[in-house]
């Protein structure tokens, strides 16, 4: 589909950097989409770090969570190493239980996704289009 958004991010070192992420909208199966990140160790020590993707409130007059843990990969570097982490986000996570169907419901819209290291630690914003 597109990008995501870098959100600036407040001062301090990390040993790790990640260039712009990638979604990517899937239509059939169970992967509704996937998000790839560029992840590159800038630190002199051997190190980890785990991507999560985050998704807001579904388009949906159903009451869904403010923000869902979508997916997440852990990824381990050598120094300079790079590496590109690429997580799916299954259909199930982007549908919502309808009672009066007795079915999951997949809506179709904007999904807001976020990705970082927390929740509290977005480095990207972007959307993905439900169809």
């Amino acid at each position: 589909m597109g990008g995501l958004v870098r959100r600036e991010r407040g001062s301090g070192t990390q040993s790790h950097q990640r260039p712009p992420a990638r979604v990517t909208s899937r239509g059939r199966g169970d992967t509704a989409a996937e998000v790839s990140v560029d992840v590159r160790n800038t630190g002199s020590r051997t190190g980890s770090d785990v991507v999560q993707v985050y998704v807001e409130p579904l388009p949906t007059s159903v009451d869904t969570p403010a923000k869902t843990l979508a997916g997440f990969a852990r990824v381990s570097l050598e120094p300079g190493e790079r590496t590109t982490a690429t997580i799916e986000i299954s259909r199930r996570t982007l549908s919502y239980w309808a009672e009066a169907k007795n079915r999951w419901v997949t809506p179709t819209g904007k999904v807001p996704v976020y990705v970082g290291s927390s929740a509290a630690d977005v480095q990207y914003a972007g959307a993905i289009t439900l169809t």
